[in-house]
């Protein structure tokens, strides 16, 4: 049995301890149930090294579902219901009828927060924030139930771009002190981005001949302050991938960042930013990387998620640590002639003489016509 051990700070991998709540017949077994169950739309991921208490989060388009903590806490989301007419209803259902926490508030009541910038125009953020709860017997009962019948529902308001009234911001315009001052519809956000990342995580999976995305959302762990980390600690690709030969074994690492819109190529976060940011990885965390990633796949194994059938020998994916990492740029919809136009600078110009598109990738999006994966 590989096991994560007290030294491996830097590692999304679970504790046996907590990682053992998840086995079958276990507390937190339920969730991973779910998660099988719905498995064309949720996906899971574990936080091991989340701060003050290790997690696993499971997410739909990429967006929180639950949280749960090794200290027993449960965390939902409620601001995802901004988009339902009745969101009164799920806090209900999901708090009383099925027990999350029957000690909240009756009524929900929704936050304003005014911002100021330094130009002196007004903003307002409005929401009611996470629902969190000590982890008890009506949860475990509910976990299905509070899914499919609210948060479920709820998410899909998000998404859908025809529910373009903010009810959160509807709300607050009864408000004395907020009356009319708050705008309630415009252009919505359709979060294509977050809806491709979870999709590709979903089918980026191949275990012979190809990438297996093993983990969302990466995020450099604080563990120096110097030149060398603070880049390491500024890079935060979308995923984490593993290539398998053709014989199953691991043979190359890979940081995976996507682009999908006009907004998301250009911007702060966008392609140069990236390009300038994942080329200088501390080759002294890549055998952090691949310890972990063993270690999440053998956990993932072991809790039947996701399919994994070869043997998890961790040797084998730390001969690999001499390798320098791959960088994976996925281009989809919008993004993909933003590329392909783009000659603003030599990083760019430099990429496309040097990055080599594949080829052999049968992989198919939902809804998405376009769709380029580039390494590098």
């Amino acid at each position: 049995m590989i096991k994560k051990e007290k030294k491996d700070v830097d590692c999304r991998a679970l504790s046996s301890e907590f990682f053992n709540d998840f086995l079958p017949g276990e507390k937190y077994h339920v969730f991973i149930e779910l998660v099988n169950k719905y498995d064309d739309e949720l996906e899971i991921c574990f936080r091991g090294n989340n701060q003050p208490s290790e997690a696993v989060c499971i997410y739909y388009n990429n967006h929180l579902v639950y949280k749960i903590e090794a200290n027993g806490n449960i965390t939902i989301n409620f601001n995802h219901a901004r988009y339902s007419t009745n969101f009164r209803e799920y806090w209900k259902l999901i708090n009383y009828t099925y027990g999350f926490d029957e000690s909240a508030v009756e009524k929900p009541r929704i936050k304003v927060i005014e911002k100021r910038s330094e130009s002196g125009k007004i903003s307002y953020y409005t929401g009611i924030g996470y629902l969190t709860s000590t982890y008890n017997e009506s949860i475990k009962m509910n976990v299905e139930n509070i899914y499919l019948n609210c948060i479920r529902k709820m998410l899909i308001d998000s998404f859908d771009i025809s529910c373009n009234t903010d009810i959160f911001r509807k709300t607050a315009n009864t408000y004395t002190n907020y009356k009319s001052k708050l705008k309630q519809t415009g252009r919505k956000s359709l979060w294509i981005e977050k809806i491709r990342q979870q999709q590709l995580f979903s089918r980026m999976k191949f275990q012979k001949n190809g990438y297996f995305l093993y983990d969302l959302e990466f995020a450099q762990k604080s563990l120096a302050d110097s030149d060398e980390y603070l880049n390491a600690l500024s890079n935060e690709p979308d995923m984490l991938a593993i290539y398998f030969d053709d014989l199953g074994k691991p043979s190359r690492f890979a940081f995976v960042e996507i682009k999908s819109t006009d907004t998301a190529y250009s911007g702060t976060s966008g392609m140069v930013p990236h390009l300038q940011k994942m080329k200088d990885y501390p080759k002294s965390y890549l055998k952090a990387r691949l310890k972990e990633a063993a270690l999440i796949l053998y956990q993932y194994k072991e809790l039947g998620l996701y399919g994994i059938k070869q043997d998890i020998i961790i040797e084998d994916y730390l001969k690999i640590a001499d390798k320098k990492p791959e960088n994976l740029f996925v281009f989809t919809d919008k993004a993909v002639k933003k590329f392909h136009e783009d000659e603003s600078c030599d990083e760019i110009k430099d990429f496309k003489k040097n990055a080599k598109q594949l080829q052999n990738i049968d992989i198919h999006i939902p809804g998405c016509k376009e769709l380029e994966i580039w390494v590098i």
